[in-house]
């Protein structure tokens, strides 16, 4: 968010092209591993009139190219719940810290193919997560399917359920008798859809009259995700350098959120880049 404008506002170049995602415009294209970037510049006004169609932020990404010099990196970073404190909410109800198993590792190299002339520098990067995590959901419960809103009367003083057939003139409808909607009039849409719900599981949330969270499912999320890079460079001369790039992200999510009906969510997501250039 750069000078209260949304997010899909600004517009970030990887060597020098826009890269974004065409249906989540607030997302970038292709996200380079870090231990293959040069530098970063972000412009947030006064743009030049190499960085237009940006409304927030101008970001510029450039990318590492070989040098006369063999380089190389090797790099690791791990996180697990173990190196984490626990969150607010978790420590006021007494609830340990979800398990989480993240990494991110991967190496780079760069070098000449002939000294002066033709350059290569490639990189891998490697993201894995594992997270295991209870999440709440409100569901009906069996008074509910039955008709009777009286647990939501109990828990939310201003609740009020009024008959929409006792009056056209909205203002002038009845309540429901001890907020019951009977058997005739429940709807047969919402009957159709109850047996998708999961019964509540859980009481905590009753008993302190708050029906939001009346059922908690375990979910696991496992991503992994790897990014290739490949950037070929070849000096033509002292001020003339062309160059062309390859670069590719291959994702796979696993999301076991399993509600009985389903079976589970998978996301394969695959983006190639290629890119040309030259710089005088």
């Amino acid at each position: 968010w750069v000078n209260g404008t949304q997010p899909n506002s600004n517009a970030t170049r990887i060597d020098g092209a826009v890269s974004v995602n065409v249906w989540l415009p607030h997302h970038v294209g292709y996200v380079s591993a870090s231990e293959a970037i040069e530098t970063v510049n972000a412009s947030t006004n006064n743009f030049d009139a190499d960085q237009g169609m940006a409304g927030g932020a101008a970001i510029n990404v450039v990318t590492k190219s070989g040098t006369n010099e063999l380089h190389g990196s090797v790099f690791l970073f791990h996180n697990n719940e173990g190196l984490n404190a626990n969150s607010f909410f978790n420590n006021a109800f007494g609830l340990k810290k979800p398990e989480l198993n993240r990494n991110t590792y991967g190496a780079t190299l760069g070098g000449p193919i002939v000294k002066n002339k033709l350059f290569f520098f490639g990189s891998w990067e490697r993201f894995s997560r594992d997270n295991k995590f209870n999440q709440t959901f409100g569901v009906p419960t069996a008074k509910m399917r039955a008709g009777d809103f009286s647990e939501v009367a109990g828990a939310y003083s201003s609740f009020k359920l009024f008959n929409p057939f006792s009056a056209a003139d909205p203002a002038n409808r009845t309540q429901f008798a001890n907020y019951t909607i009977p058997s005739n009039l429940l709807s047969p849409q919402a009957l159709a859809v109850l047996p998708y719900y999961p019964a509540p599981n859980s009481s905590q949330d009753l008993n302190s009259n708050q029906l939001a969270d009346d059922y908690v499912q375990e979910r696991e999320v496992q991503v992994d995700r790897d990014n290739f890079d490949l950037k070929l460079t070849y000096q033509r001369n002292q001020s003339h350098s062309i160059w062309g790039k390859f670069a590719m992200l291959d994702a796979e999510v696993v999301d076991n959120f399993i509600l009985g009906f389903d079976e589970g969510s998978l996301g394969d997501t695959r983006t190639y880049v290629g890119t040309v250039g030259h710089t005088w």
